[in-house]
């Protein structure tokens, strides 16, 4: 069984090494305290982002009262805390510095090369919308690759693991400077906040980013990859622009002898789908196939989760056979219900073929 997140960060060996640090800047730190606040009888029962939280808590109960000299302290020691661990420290600007505009948006500056500030910006997003936001902008064009990528990723209206940008989910307009700044970066890691950041946007204004990515379409193979996959939830979804604009035109094919098997299955078992496309058109086709299970709910009704199965290009007449297995296995992000599941085979947005097959749990 894989390692909980929770019980893979923020562990003893990273509190002790932490309390050290800070008691050697600042004597009058007591680290025991510290360590015994942190590891309290509350500890096991909270999760990874409550742990997170509850550190910084601890610390802001230990370190100097006054905000200034407590980030100081901070700033000192943080490049000795890389990755996910070091979260902490732009977890207690945003505990503690919301009214401290200007030192903490230098904290979360520096804090961000070590780790990511992502969480913790969109707290002064929500309170100082375009002063924030004119700083992140200023961001976008930072020597750091870190806080070039925070300036994006911070600002997606739907950050995973983070309260929704309600108001860019309406209108992104603040937010489209920042990934125009961005939309070339010789970063791979910015790139992907660009391109997740388009895909955030897409699913509440699929025009805008349609037509950014029109604007954008460029020879430059960072932009490139950026457009392919900011439009992959749209893609999914079938959108003819989308799919025109990545060049899956309506075609004339014709899928076959859709068949899947077994019939009927068990959880943890592998449902085999096998079907025939044949380009009857008179072109070249180029072919974005995907497939869409409709997964069988509670109530008895059906929720489509659509999957990728290929890319391919027919030539005129030109015949394929294509399969896939699909494990069908227990994850936390979905609870199986037995019954009849549908699919679909989707082939540049357009369903060409359905079965299904019973599922027993």
């Amino acid at each position: 069984m894989a390692k909980l997140l929770k019980n893979q960060f923020f562990q003893r060996p990273f509190i002790q090494k932490l309390a050290e640090r800070i008691r050697s800047t600042n004597p009058q730190f007591n680290a025991e305290l510290f360590e015994k606040a942190v590891f309290n009888s509350e500890w096991d029962s909270l999760e990874l982002k409550g742990r997170m939280t509850h550190i910084a808590l601890a610390l802001g109960n230990h370190l100097p009262k006054e905000y200034e000299r407590a980030i100081e302290t901070l700033s000192y020691i943080v490049h000795e805390f890389e990755g996910f661990d070091g979260m902490v420290f732009p977890e207690f600007t945003r505990l503690f510095g919301l009214d401290h505009w200007l030192v903490s948006m230098n904290a979360l500056e520096l804090f961000t090369q070590y780790s990511s500030g992502e969480f913790a910006i969109r707290y002064f997003i929500q309170q100082e919308e375009l002063k924030t936001m004119n700083k992140m902008l200023e961001w976008s064009q930072h020597s750091n690759h870190h806080v070039r990528r925070l300036s994006s990723e911070g600002c997606r209206p739907r950050l995973p693991w983070a309260m929704a940008l309600s108001t860019f989910k309406k209108d992104p307009g603040l937010v489209l400077p920042i990934l125009e700044n961005l939309k070339a970066d010789e970063s791979e890691y910015v790139c992907k906040s660009v391109a997740n950041n388009l895909n955030d946007i897409a699913k509440d204004s699929p025009d805008i980013v349609i037509d950014l990515c029109k604007k954008w379409k460029t020879s430059d193979s960072r932009t490139a990859w950026i457009i392919k996959h900011s439009l992959r939830s749209l893609i999914k979804a079938g959108n003819p622009k989308a799919l025109k604009l990545l060049g899956f035109k309506a075609v004339n094919v014709d899928v076959r002898n859709f068949k899947i098997s077994p019939e009927t299955l068990q959880l943890g078992e592998d449902v085999t789908l096998e079907f025939n496309i044949h380009n009857q058109g008179k072109e070249k086709a180029n072919l974005h196939i995907d497939y869409i299970i409709y997964f069988k709910k509670a109530n008895g009704s059906n929720t489509p989760k659509v999957f990728k199965l290929t890319t391919i290009k027919l030539e005129p007449g030109q015949k394929e056979t294509l399969s896939k297995a699909h494990e069908i296995y227990a994850i936390t992000t979905r609870k199986y219900y037995p019954g009849k599941q549908i699919v679909e085979i989707q082939v540049n947005g357009k369903v060409m073929a359905k079965e299904s097959f019973d599922l027993t749990i």
